[in-house]
């Protein structure tokens, strides 16, 4: 692998430690993009593939709002308990 890194200086390796909280947030959306989409369709292709993908992802940002929590840790919006 360092050899290989050596030749494409572009590329840099980062080492993150399997507790990263960070990570759990990232697994939960492979695991709900898997559950969701890929295992529900049949695809013809790679491109098929990627499409729903894309589409899956795009979805929430069709109904993006924004999203603020206050300094008691609350979400600040119209959902959100009363303080």
């Amino acid at each position: 692998m360092e050899q290989w890194l050596e030749a494409h200086p572009r590329y840099h390796c980062h080492f993150t430690p399997k507790w990263a909280s960070w990570l759990n947030q990232v697994e939960r959306f492979f695991a709900e993009l898997t559950r969701k989409r890929i295992r529900r369709g049949s695809f013809r292709s790679v491109p098929a593939l990627q499409r729903a993908i894309r589409e899956y992802v795009a979805e929430p940002n069709r109904h993006a709002r924004p999203f603020c929590v206050d300094r008691l840790g609350f979400a600040n919006h119209p959902q959100s308990p009363p303080l």
